[in-house]
């Protein structure tokens, strides 16, 4: 790989101002492979469960340092795992697994994620409030929303708002609102040089003078976003500093009542000082480290965390629900889930549930609190009520798979398949799959059923004399 001479020179310099900071084998890392990670889903799999995986995927257990469900592992795994469609991981390159860990988030946090797509960071905050609190994935790009749309919904996230805004006119929507905001900022992308060529070409053409004046932009909204005593972390996949110490410095210079946090000692990383002292921002280096070039920077908002919780919201609110929950709805619901499941279900639906153009959502908030935005996705979209010949019938999305377990749905109406059986990769194709002797004893007739890969849901099919009738989305089909 041949780097830019401007960025070889800049780097020299760096590190010759840095003796403590090795510089041996650093230019040479840009030849050797990039390191491959995925994050263990703890929507769908608790920890003890991780070794099972893993050796389902042909991998031994070694750890990501800094981030308690993340693994390296081979190329052998790819997007096309039957685990990856069902959400059992999440393929992440091992560095950006940090900016969701500095975060910290825990349940009933209001959280932002400003620049979220695709959505690697994005679902693992969703495990980490575990349905409770509020999380906004937002990016500006409608383009990039789609994969992350995916990605959520696919994790089984549920109960997130997507939306595709400009920092601007969050801040002026949403003032002082968030007990957390991550920023993962769009920037000149140097870490990402040996695992994308066209990053070298971008940063030719546009460096960094551009894209700190595009950061300086959204952290000043990101402030105002930000509650008093509330948390903001700052991160980038680059290795200038006007990108990332002085970024953080400006910032710090700019709006004095923030603070940095001091880390704890990670393995694989070293850390780097923006107010004089010890351990304020880390830095992961591909010559030090398994994993790309990144930093990340965790400040706090003025009050101590003791005020911000006092100040705390209720997570829900009543103003949606349903005050009568469509028949067809819970016709459906009683018939796949178990009786307390749906009982729990329907109360959901009763208490937070709305229907825009005859689809069913769910969301704890407020959905006018959306309004004038662009809205991707308002909370958790169940499916659709639909009218055929004078009668009212629910068909339930695919997302609405993935927030279920096995343990909620009937026998009945559960079909479920090994990762290695041969009707798994038919079913992910979109073929049509036939019922054994076993499965036509007990599978109701003319009903949708759950498609599960070792316990994990992955879809629907709908089930009638032998045929199971392949419901998989066209756009996550393998083919």
């Amino acid at each position: 790989m041949n780097l830019p001479e401007r960025f070889v020179s800049r780097m020299e310099g760096y590190f010759s101002k840095r003796p403590e900071i090795s510089a041996k084998g650093f230019f040479d890392s840009f030849r050797l492979t990039p390191e491959r990670g995925i994050r263990i889903n703890r929507i769908k799999s608790e920890e003890k469960r991780d070794c099972e995986i893993l050796r389902a995927l042909g991998e031994n257990p070694n750890p990501v340092p800094w981030c308690t469900s993340g693994y390296y592992v081979g190329d052998q795994i790819t997007g096309n795992d039957p685990y990856s469609h069902a959400g059992v991981f999440y393929q992440q390159e091992p560095s950006a697994m940090l900016p969701a860990e500095m975060l910290a988030p825990v349940p009933g946090d209001f959280i932002l994620d400003l620049c979220a797509a695709p959505g690697g960071k994005a679902t693992r905050i969703a495990e980490l409030l575990n349905r409770k609190g509020l999380l906004i994935a937002n990016d500006i790009s409608a383009d990039r929303c789609r994969p992350l749309l995916r990605n959520l919904e696919r994790t089984g996230a549920d109960d997130v708002v997507i939306l595709s805004e400009s920092p601007n006119h969050l801040s002026e929507h949403f003032p002082e609102h968030f007990d957390k905001i991550l920023v993962d900022a769009p920037c000149s992308g140097e870490g990402m040089f040996r695992r994308d060529p066209n990053a070298i070409k971008s940063w030719e053409r546009f460096g960094v003078e551009t894209t700190v004046l595009m950061q300086r932009d959204i952290l000043r909204y990101a402030n105002t976003m930000l509650r008093p005593g509330g948390v903001l972390v700052y991160s980038t996949c680059t290795f200038s500093e006007e990108e990332n110490e002085k970024m953080a410095e400006w910032f710090l210079s700019e709006y004095p009542f923030y603070r940095t946090t001091s880390n704890a000692v990670v393995r694989g990383v070293s850390f780097t000082s923006v107010t004089g002292k010890t351990g304020e921002a880390i830095r992961i280096w591909p010559h030090i480290s398994r994993g790309e070039g990144h930093f990340c920077i965790r400040l706090t908002k003025g009050a101590e965390e003791e005020n911000r919780r006092k100040q705390s919201r209720d997570c829900e609110s009543n103003s949606n629900g349903l005050s009568e929950v469509p028949d067809a709805v819970t016709n459906f619901m009683n018939g796949l889930l178990t009786r307390s499941a749906a009982e729990q279900y329907l109360e959901r639906i009763r208490k937070h549930g709305f229907i825009i153009n005859n689809r069913l959502h769910i969301h704890k908030r407020p959905i006018q609190e959306y309004d004038s935005l662009k809205a991707v996705k308002l909370g958790a979209y169940c499916g659709d009520i639909k009218y055929v010949s004078g009668n009212s019938i629910f068909i339930p999305s695919d997302s609405y798979s993935a927030k279920l377990s096995e343990k909620d749905v009937r026998p009945e109406r559960r079909l479920c398949l090994c990762r290695d059986d041969e009707r798994t990769r038919k079913y992910l194709k979109g073929e049509t799959l036939f019922a054994s002797s076993e499965e036509q004893d007990y599978l109701e007739e003319r009903n949708h059923i759950l498609v599960l890969i070792d316990g994990f849901p992955v879809g629907f099919a709908k089930y009638e004399n032998r045929t199971i009738k392949n419901l998989y989305p066209k756009s996550r089909r393998i083919l």
